[in-house]
């Protein structure tokens, strides 16, 4: 093998492995992204009540 394609080789290689890590890591961020805002939402929420405790006072009163 020549000088040319030992270096073009090398450098597909390089790119293929870089673009592997790159999409590792779109993974890894998607994954925190999916699951820090279901975190969040839940603090700020408060628990669900049932039944009529949920209603308005016009809507108790009838």
């Amino acid at each position: 093998m020549t000088v040319r394609p030992r270096l073009s080789l090398r450098l597909r290689q390089r790119a293929l492995r870089c673009y592997e890590l790159g999409l590792y890591a779109v993974l890894v961020a998607m994954a925190f992204a999916v699951g820090l805002p279901a975190v969040a939402v839940d603090l700020d929420e408060e628990a669900a009540q049932c039944g009529k405790a949920q209603s308005n006072a016009l809507v108790m009163n009838r």
